[in-house]
């Protein structure tokens, strides 16, 4: 991810905000300043199967529905082992999901702040009755809370894309081993004449997946740059996740019609699923997050080389020359209320 010149900045924000709330008339992607309505949703799903997830050894046995088999790496212990991996993993979500909640509002929070506390300076300007010292000290906690926060939205994308990776590199590709190590044995689905077609759709799923994660990585250095179309919210990365979206359902739903007996395949196909909804769901909601970080990231540049050259000035009449270069950025985060409607949804 390139910084952005300060200058940029008002730009920059009025982008964010567009993309945010849907407005923008280039992108497609559900509004949501981090995860989507559509995101959050496969997030929870995710977490809920985790937590249904047998948690014992008897449990285990039920689920699975024999005490041994034989078969080296779908005994029950094994098993058990790799769910107990998966439902850990789900449970450090809600903190994922906390951390973002708590970024939006911590959004809309500094917003405020930030215009009357740069709008104080105006005032003790244009009347007065503020020393110098005040003026340059209320600027320099503007910038230090834009600095804190941008580290805090930084901290938080990389721990939706650690998320995703965790899934994507570790547990997805145990789950795989496992239905390879299925195929062939008292556990397949061939009397069904299901085998051939879950590996195919299977394959589906990581080309997919891997379509997906290209898309997203091409231009990295353009998020909330002047083009749009292969970003989080252009045409291409949308048609990507939706790939990943529909393969992962359609598997899901050939999945449902294996024979109830064959209940190894039926929970290892589920568990891929749930584990696909995830990694697509958290990849796109800490990209999107990585947007909020660079319009920070920006915002606070600007408002670094501002107090710079307001501590610098040498008189009234230069101050307010400087307070007036950053007008058209404050004139863009007024509009930033705009984002209460879409905060309150997430948060919903």
């Amino acid at each position: 991810m390139q910084p952005l010149p300060p200058a940029d900045a008002p730009r920059v924000t009025s982008t964010f905000i567009a993309l945010t709330t849907g407005t923008h008339d280039k992108a497609i992607r559900e509004a949501g300043f981090g995860p989507t309505r559509h995101d959050l949703r496969l997030l929870r799903g995710f977490r809920e199967d985790c937590e249904a997830l047998p948690s014992g050894a008897l449990a285990i046995e039920k689920h699975l529905g024999y005490r041994v088999c034989g078969i080296a790496g779908t005994e029950p212990i094994e098993m058990l082992a790799l769910y107990n991996q998966i439902r850990s993993h789900a449970g450090t979500w809600p903190a994922h999901e906390t951390a973002c909640r708590n970024r939006g509002e911590q959004l809309l929070f500094l917003a405020r702040h930030m215009l009357d506390d740069l709008g104080d300076v105006a005032d003790g300007l244009e009347e007065g009755g503020m020393r110098d010292d005040v003026m340059n000290d209320v600027i320099r906690r503007v910038v230090e809370r834009a600095e804190e926060e941008t580290q805090h939205v930084k901290e938080a994308a990389a721990g939706l894309l650690g998320f995703s990776k965790h899934i994507e590199e570790t547990l997805a590709p145990h789950i795989e081993d496992k239905i390879s190590i299925s195929e062939g044995t008292e556990h397949d689905t061939t009397n069904y004449m299901q085998r051939a077609r879950l590996k195919r759709m299977l394959e589906d799923i990581r080309k997919a997946e891997r379509a997906y994660r290209r898309t997203m990585d091409t231009d990295e250095g353009n998020i909330l740059g002047r083009r749009l179309a292969r970003t989080l919210y252009g045409e291409e990365a949308c048609q990507a996740h939706d790939a990943v979206f529909d393969a992962l359902f359609a598997y899901q739903k050939a999945e449902r019609e294996v024979a109830v007996p064959f209940k190894v395949p039926k929970s290892l196909a589920n568990r891929r699923v749930q584990l696909g909804y995830a990694m697509l769901a958290s990849r796109s909601g800490g990209q999107a997050l990585q947007h909020l970080g660079l319009m920070w990231e920006t915002t606070t540049n600007a408002l670094r080389e501002a107090h710079t050259a307001f501590v610098a000035a040498k008189d009234d009449a230069g101050r307010k020359a400087v307070l007036a270069t950053l007008q058209p950025l404050l004139e863009v985060w007024g509009t930033m209320g705009s984002l209460g409607d879409v905060l309150d949804e997430l948060n919903g």
